[in-house]
């Protein structure tokens, strides 16, 4: 889960995993005691300031936060949501009626990112 989901790197997870053991210490016990959300954060950041390098075709992180983020604060590109999520319901699970995104609505989303307006962003 580490390696392939929260911490994901480009390779899909194949040569991460290896990496993440010694940060376990003393065993699985232990693992309650790191900041793991800030790990991810901080992966997912330092992995979208390398992406601005216009040589880059790919990215690591945990894209399903970024994802939801956006959807969050750019309610324009979000898909739909039911209109009462029940209640105890985790906030990303909201979304868990999307379709498989479709390449050509990415000139769509540009389209609607470039004329957003400022009322339209939270």
């Amino acid at each position: 889960m580490l390696g392939t989901w929260l911490l994901a790197d480009k390779s899909g997870g194949r040569n991460y995993g290896c990496r993440l053991v010694p940060l376990l210490g003393g065993g699985f016990e232990d693992i309650g005691r790191f900041s793991w959300g800030s790990a991810v954060l901080t992966h997912l950041f330092r992995n979208l300031c390398e992406l601005t390098d216009a040589r880059r075709t790919d990215m690591g992180g945990c894209h399903i936060l970024l994802q939801i983020w956006a959807w969050i604060r750019f309610p324009p590109i979000a898909p739909p949501l039911p209109p009462h999520p029940e209640p105890g319901t985790h906030y990303g699970c909201r979304f868990n009626t999307v379709e498989k995104f479709k390449p050509h609505e990415v000139i769509h989303y540009r389209a609607t990112l470039d004329t957003l307006c400022r009322d339209e962003v939270v």
